[in-house]
Order: structure tokens, then sequence, then C-alpha cells
């Protein structure tokens, strides 16, 4: 049967081996979830931090006490109007809310701000991640980060990320990642916690100590295994933010690399002026390098990237955006997201925290009342950040206005695609395609159930309406 090994070592990180051994049943199922945390289990702790910008009070008690779930691991807290999460934040928490991609996350944990202290000390639990190459997914891989625990999440499902198969001889070493434990005097903020933690989270940070003792940790890769990786790329002329390297399994989007317990994943940013990128501490192997950015469709990728061991593996670089003629019009941003919609990056104006409104449950927002005759959006005229929402509901039929607080109460077919959506000038062109009604074909289940379009009492986690993806 599968077995799980954890070796800690005290102030100096974590390596954690996973190992399964199935020679006569088979045990044909994934590997569902594998994650380390800190649980606490006093009143202690104030506060929640995500990263640099994201942080926010934690609800009390006395809000919790009063909640109703409105989704899986939801809760509507609004009724607690003197709820310091719920004045400050939003009136729904939700472990989502707090979750991030790995690309820059460095540290995440909590803050306890000395009102709960004996002395009236400061303390922070932090998870830094000082090594992100033996995680899967990439810099786009997502997960949660705390929610009143910290965690460290090695393997998950969640947001759909991929997971390994446990096949016989499936044995793989993962990290070290460090928790991080401080004290401060009763002024020390949560900020200043947060910086001496991640003054730890750089892969060169203890690698003396690590080398010393991989001979007792299997599958440990030490520094004399290790290459570093240079690269000067010339970039589109396209206007682009963000550029990025990524090195990880050869041959596949670094996305799919879940089924690989060999091969590790590594990235850096790209120099924006000079083009110049440079990753140390890489496992010696081949890999695919990535390359994408944030305002250029598609990316550049190249196979059997050679590192070795002692070694420097430079290469130069010219990428050329995509393209398949001329560009008649386009909506929204290529960034592999949609922030630049309504509702997704926009800070919420009605508390002071301001977290991105993405990030709050979809249930705090009147999709009816924001667009009561569906989406109807004119290229050149309408705004992404009004006038297309950061998602699509085939429909929304709403219910339970008593709890939800919403201006409405009635179904609104969402999603029309007119032929107004294009500036006169393309029609010439594509006078051949019909984009009368179109709906795309992604619907989101809830536990390989379709969540349909009626409101069911019995069933109200999993009344979250049917999402379709965009065109």
């Amino acid at each position: 049967m599968p077995g799980c090994k954890l070796d800690t070592i005290s102030g100096r990180g974590e390596p954690y081996s996973l190992a399964a051994v199935l020679l006569t049943t088979p045990f044909l199922r994934n590997l569902q979830e594998f994650r380390t945390l800190f649980r606490p289990h006093t009143p202690l702790w104030t506060n929640l931090s995500t990263n640099a910008e994201l942080s926010a009070p934690l609800p009390s008690e006395n809000a919790t006490k009063e909640q109703i779930t409105v989704q899986d691991a939801t809760w509507y807290l609004g009724n607690s109007t003197d709820d310091a999460y719920v004045i400050e934040t939003a009136d729904y928490f939700t472990k989502y809310t707090f979750a991030d991609t790995w690309r820059d996350s460095d540290v995440h944990g909590m803050y306890a701000d000395g009102t709960q202290s004996k002395d009236g000390s400061t303390f922070g639990a932090w998870l830094v991640m000082n090594t992100k190459d033996t995680y899967w997914g990439g810099p786009i891989h997502s997960d949660l980060m705390v929610d009143g625990i910290v965690y460290n999440y090695i393997v998950s499902n969640h947001h759909g990320d991929g997971t390994p198969n446990i096949t016989n001889g499936f044995d793989r070493t993962f990290g070290p990642q460090y928790f991080h434990f401080n004290k401060g005097s009763a002024t020390t903020t949560l900020d200043e916690l947060r910086k001496d933690a991640a003054q730890y989270s750089d892969p060169s940070w203890n690698a003396a100590f690590y080398d010393s003792i991989a001979h007792l940790v299997p599958g440990y890769v030490p520094t004399s295994s290790r290459g570093t990786f240079k690269a000067i790329v010339t970039l589109p002329t396209d206007t682009i933010e963000n550029p990025i390297v990524v090195l990880a399994q050869n041959g596949l989007d670094f996305q799919d690399n879940v089924q690989s317990i060999t091969d590790y994943q590594y990235w850096a940013d790209i120099d924006l002026v000079t083009g110049l990128v440079t990753i140390p501490r890489v496992k010696a192997g081949t890999y695919r390098m990535t390359i994408y950015a944030d305002g250029v469709f598609g990316w550049y990728t190249q196979d059997d990237i050679v590192v070795d061991a002692g070694g420097i593996t430079l290469i130069n670089v010219t990428w050329v955006s995509e393209t398949a003629g001329t560009e008649l019009w386009r909506i929204g941003t290529p960034d592999k997201s949609a922030g630049e919609y309504k509702h997704g990056y926009a800070l919420d104006p009605l508390h002071p925290n301001q977290i991105e409104e993405y990030r709050v449950y979809w249930g705090a927002y009147d999709f009816p009342a924001d667009f009561p005759d569906g989406v109807n959006f004119r290229v050149g005229e309408s705004k992404e950040a009004e006038d297309w929402n950061y998602i699509h509901w085939r429909q929304v039929i709403i219910k339970v206005n008593d709890l939800y607080k919403r201006k409405s109460d009635r179904s609104v077919q969402c999603v029309r695609w007119l032929r107004k959506l294009l500036p006169p000038n393309s029609h010439h062109i594509i006078k051949n395609l019909q984009l009368d009604n179109i709906l795309p074909p992604l619907q989101i289940r809830y536990r390989n159930q379709g969540n349909g379009n009626l409101y069911n009492p019995n069933r109200r986690r999993q009344n979250s309406c049917r999402e379709y993806g965009s065109l």
C-alpha cells in the first residue's frame, strides 16, 4: 500500500518523501491530496496573509456561530455587521479567497496582532516556499494558502490542478519547504514579520546544509547534480508585460507534467530591457523551455534543452508572436486570466481592504442587475471592465434574495452573441461566419453532478449555476 514518510529538520526546512509499493494488488487511482500544514488551536491568531498585497482579519468566533453555508467551504457572514472581517473585507468567507498561483508566491501564513497574547507580543506563522521545483503544474498552478490553517499543498486537484497516478514504483521526494515562526513587539506589524520570513524564500538558502545531509534523504538532489540555465530572449514587438521562462518536462505542456516522478520545474522573469533570464540550481536533465507574456497570444516552446551538472547552459532565443493573418478585433487581454473583465481584478470599493473582486464568492454580485439583457458587447465601443463579465452564465435564476441581498428576482438568459458584436468593417471578411447564437461547450460540474439551471432548495451547496467558457 502507499506509504508516506515525512522527515522534519528543526529550523532548517522539510523534505517530504512519498512512495508506493504495489507489487500484488493494483491501486488504480490518483494521489488526490498531499499536504503539510500548521493548524493552531488557540485564539492567538488574528489575521491571514496570502501575499504582500492580500491580508485580512480572521472572522471572529461570534461571526462563525452566525454564519450561513452557501456553497462548499463558503459562508455568508453579513449578519455579523460588527465583525472585523465583514467590515474590512467581505460579507462572504471562503478558503478560496486566499488561494494564489505559484509564480510569485514566496511566503503565506498567519499573524497574531497581540490582542490575544498575554504580554501584547505579536507572532507570525509562515510557510516559506524556498523551493518550488518538486511541485507540479508550473507557475500557473494555484492552490489554497491559508484560511485559519497555514497550508503547504504539495498535491491537490483544486482549481482543476492535475494529480499523479499512484502506480508501483511511484517514489518522489518533495521540497524542502520551511515553516517559519517569529515574534515581535506590540508594535511589530504583519508586513514586518512577513518580510522577516520572506528572506528565506530563496532556493540557495541553506543549500550547504541540505547538501550535508543529502545522503540521509533519498531522492534529494544536491548542488553537485545541478546546473545553471541562462537565456537571452529577443521578445516580440507587441506591448507586453511580465515575460517569463519556464523549464519543465521535455515534450509536454508544463501544466501536464504531473505524471512524471523524475522531472522538476523552474521559472524566472525575463528582463524587459536586456532580455536576460537566469535560473540557478536546475536539476541536471533535459527540459522543454516555454516563454510567454501578458499581452501576447500563444507562447514559444523549445524542447531538448540540456542542463548539465556543474555547467552553465546559455541559449539565444527570438520569439515571434503567433499570427494567422490580419487581426480584425479582440476582446480582453491575452494573459491567462479573466481579470480585466467586470468583477475580475478590479478592487472592491465597498470595503477598506479593497481585495480583488474575483476573490469574493460569486453570489456577492447581482448578475441580473449588472446585465439585465444578458451580455451585449460591441467591439470598439463597449468596455471590458463593465460590459463583459469575468464569468459567463448560461442562465441565472435567483430565488434566495433574503440571503444574497439581490436587487432582482428573475431569470436571465445570460449569453447572447449578436452580429453587432463585430465592428462594421469586418463583416465583409468573415461574412460566412455565423455568430448569432454561440454557446461555448465548457460546463462546470460539482462532484461529477451537473449544476442545473433551476434553484433546488434540497441542494443548497450545489446551486452554483451553470458556467460556460468565454468565446
